[in-house]
């Protein structure tokens, strides 16, 4: 698969994700997240749709997208919902 998000990846019946994929996935948007707090930036509406994969075949080249609703962060945590309801 070439270029998409994760929920048409979840949602392609042909697509085939494997464990190792899966895991490669998530690890690097893991490591997006800890890059934004870094910086001090919260996305506040990370979902499937949000998650954009380059190529399957290389599934670290994970982008994030929709900043609309980012927030830097401040010393206290707004905790409430925030972003889209899936």
């Amino acid at each position: 698969m070439a270029g998409g998000s994760l929920r048409a990846l979840l949602q392609d019946p042909n697509a085939v994700i494997t464990d190792e994929t899966a895991a490669s996935i998530i690890q690097s948007t893991c490591n997006a997240l800890i890059e934004m707090n870094l910086k001090n930036i919260s996305h506040n509406d990370l979902k499937p749709d949000n998650i954009l994969i380059k190529d399957l075949a290389n599934p670290a080249s994970v982008k994030l997208a929709d900043f609309g609703l980012a927030q830097t962060m401040g010393n206290q945590m707004d905790i409430g919902q925030r972003g889209t309801k899936l």
